[in-house]
């Protein structure tokens, strides 16, 4: 049997298939830039192409064109033949980017998420939405347990307390969660998270979230809505980088200097902080070699 190279070489000498001459674990990976749908077409190409799919490390499950991301019967169908079909092969990367329009079908995606999990991923993104204004997807309320997730990004989702419990992910270190999340949970806890990054999502507007994470090297909180949460210390803290929009209620809503002795103002008496002795930001921020901190519109409180 001639070396690869040579095999390419007389390939193309003979206008034949180039791409058929690479290593399986070549095409494997090419396959896995590829939507699943995609990916498992290839299928049909050649004898050889029968089986790559299934082994392929990276999946991408997604509803269809950017522009009409929906959740139908024949992605259902598919995904549910996907999983199955291709037992416990590993994944490094995943992505699931859909809507979901069904109430029915809220438990069979959380099934799908847990069985990925099972599957050794080590970079999870979700981006799971519900069809409707104002309605969120939730996962389910039970705590991730993975020894090898590295990576968690988290996209126009609806998150649970027990979810952002991070104790059985002992390897995780980037968590990112945007775009419109619905973060009213107690805590976010991870002893192994490094980076963490939350932008334009929603806290609660009633009690604040304690962010537990004492190995954070980097941390960014930017334009989130509600509450800000409350930050435990940090003390590899590295960069950090907080920035308050007009929708965040940690403002004076009467007066431009802080407090306007108002009774009334949500911002200076509602909650101030969990307790009258705790801050906010600061006991987290206190360690950043590098801390960049912006208002936008009014006085905000740290304390």
């Amino acid at each position: 049997m001639p070396p690869p190279q040579e095999g390419k070489r007389a390939a193309l000498a003979c206008g034949g298939d180039v791409i058929g001459a690479l290593p399986d674990d070549l095409l494997q990976h090419v396959l896995s830039f590829l939507p699943a749908q995609q990916a498992v077409r290839t299928c049909v190409l050649a004898r050889r192409w029968r089986g790559l799919w299934k082994s392929v490390a990276g999946l991408r499950i997604t509803g269809g064109q950017e522009s009409e991301v929906t959740f139908v019967q024949e992605l259902r169908e598919f995904v549910n033949h996907l999983l199955l079909l291709r037992c416990r092969a590993q994944i490094d990367t995943c992505e699931l980017r859909f809507a979901v329009v069904s109430d029915d079908d809220v438990p069979r995606v959380s099934l799908w998420i847990r069985h990925i999990i099972l599957c050794q991923v080590r970079l999870l993104r979700l981006d799971i939405s519900r069809d409707g204004y104002g309605v969120y997807f939730y996962v389910d309320n039970l705590p991730l347990a993975s020894q090898h997730l590295t990576r968690l990004e988290l996209i126009d989702t609806g998150l649970n307390d027990s979810f952002l419990d991070f104790a059985g992910c002992p390897a995780l270190e980037d968590l990112v969660i945007i775009n419109g999340c619905f973060v009213h949970v107690r805590t976010i806890s991870s002893t192994s998270l490094k980076r963490l990054a939350i932008a334009d999502s929603s806290f609660n507007q009633h009690a604040r979230t304690r962010i537990y994470a004492p190995s954070l090297v980097s941390l960014r909180l930017e334009d989130n809505w509600d509450r800000t949460p409350v930050l435990e210390s940090m003390p590899s803290l590295k960069a950090a980088f907080v920035r308050f929009i007009k929708e965040s209620v940690d403002r004076c809503f009467y007066s431009d200097s802080w407090d306007c002795h108002n009774e009334d103002c949500q911002g200076c008496y509602d909650l101030q902080a969990v307790n009258s002795h705790d801050s906010v930001l600061l006991k987290g921020l206190s360690e950043a070699e590098n801390l960049t901190l912006i208002d936008e519109h009014d006085t905000v409180c740290m304390f």
